[in-house]
């Protein structure tokens, strides 16, 4: 047997495709130029992962190669790994949830108000979150939906 039958020929690790643009436009990448002779380096599936899951926080489409850009969950199940970058984006959501609360606070306790969890029909369901007020746009209400996505609406009904 000769050597070139046993040699594969090595191709760019997966996770050097994988870009995503801020919102000035800037393309941020993993920045992975290894190459392998599998779909990733060693390791390269976890830092794809994190990758994923930054992005997916934070509302990013993510760009894998020539293809359209697609949201972080949809590239993640074309791997195989899901599940672990819904958890991380809903942990992560969750996570910013809690910082914006604590701001909130912050900065009501410097105008001694205490914003305090209240519950509020946006649309038919109800959320659990908390009520400012804007000077702009008046009282709002800042939530977690089911999904983990923060949102903040001037258009609900106190319960």
């Amino acid at each position: 047997m000769n050597a070139t039958a046993t040699a594969q020929a090595t191709k760019p690790c997966t996770c050097g495709k994988v870009a995503t643009r801020t919102e000035t436009g800037e393309l941020v990448t993993t920045g992975c130029n290894a190459t392998t002779k599998r779909t990733f380096a060693p390791g390269h599936d976890a830092r794809l992962k994190g990758f994923l899951i930054r992005a997916g926080i934070a509302g990013q489409d993510v760009i894998v190669g020539d293809d359209a850009p697609r949201d972080a969950q949809a590239v993640a199940n074309q791997f195989g790994f899901g599940y672990m970058v819904a958890e991380g984006i809903r942990k992560g959501a969750d996570r910013e949830f809690r910082r914006e609360l604590r701001e909130l606070a912050k900065s009501a306790k410097k105008s001694h108000e205490t914003p305090r969890k209240v519950s509020a029909k946006v649309g038919r369901w109800v959320y659990e979150g908390v009520i400012t007020d804007s000077p702009e746009h008046g009282p709002q209400f800042t939530y977690t939906t089911r999904k983990g996505v923060q949102t903040t609406t001037t258009r609900f009904t106190r319960v």
